[in-house]
Order: C-alpha cells, then sequence, then structure tokens
C-alpha cells in the first residue's frame, strides 16, 4: 500500500505543478493543510475517496488515472501528454472545435500520402 500511495502522491505532485500550483493552493482547495498536502505527495499519508473526487475534479482527471495511471481504457488517449488532455477537457467549445480542425487536417492529410504509395 506504501508505495500505491507514493504513487498517488506522485501523480497528485505532476498535475499539481502541470497546473502552476503551490502545495498551498492546493491544500487550500482541499480544505487540508500544507504539511497534510505534502506528506501525501511524499506518499506518507494518504487522501480519502471524498478528497481523491475533489482532486479528479480539480484537475480533471479520473479517478482510474490518480489511482492506476491510467487515463482511459483507450491505449490510444495514454499516447497524448497529459498537458493536451486537461486543456482539451477544460477547454472552450471553440478551441475543441480549433482541436478538431487540427486532428482532421492531420487525419487528411495523413491519408493522402498513405493513398500516394
Amino acid at each position: 500500500m506504501e508505495n500505491l500511495n507514493k504513487l498517488i502522491g506522485e501523480r497528485i505532485a505532476k498535475l499539481r505543478k502541470e497546473n502552476h500550483m503551490t502545495q498551498a493552493m492546493l491544500a487550500e482547495k482541499l480544505n487540508i493543510s500544507v504539511r497534510h498536502c505534502s506528506a501525501i505527495e511524499c506518499g506518507t499519508a494518504r487522501l480519502s475517496i471524498e478528497k481523491l473526487i475533489e482532486v479528479s475534479d480539480l484537475f480533471h482527471v479520473t479517478l482510474d488515472y490518480l489511482i492506476l495511471g491510467r487515463r482511459s481504457s483507450n491505449k490510444y488517449i495514454d499516447l497524448f501528454p497529459d498537458s493536451l488532455i486537461q486543456s482539451l477537457q477544460s477547454g472552450t467549445d471553440a478551441e475543441l472545435d480549433l482541436f478538431k480542425q487540427y486532428i482532421q487536417m492531420f487525419h487528411k492529410i495523413y491519408s493522402s500520402k498513405k493513398d500516394s504509395k
């Protein structure tokens, strides 16, 4: 269980840093002490299920990711960096439409190159 707590803590620390948050900022959002937040990230303490849910909502990730390190059951989704997935999950409709256009353009270019071979 210690190893699992450490891995969960590492993932939380990574998400916190990617979102430009300090431990104090995260602790305030979770209504826990900075000391407890630090202990969680080090793997020497753990969060309740309720707090894990709060973390997953805060960073737009699944509990599956926090606990097991898997972002989805789709292996192709796991090819994308965490920061991209988070941007997509918290993006505006206009940003998501732009992303769809990029993907469609990539697919069109890829398909045309594949067909020309």
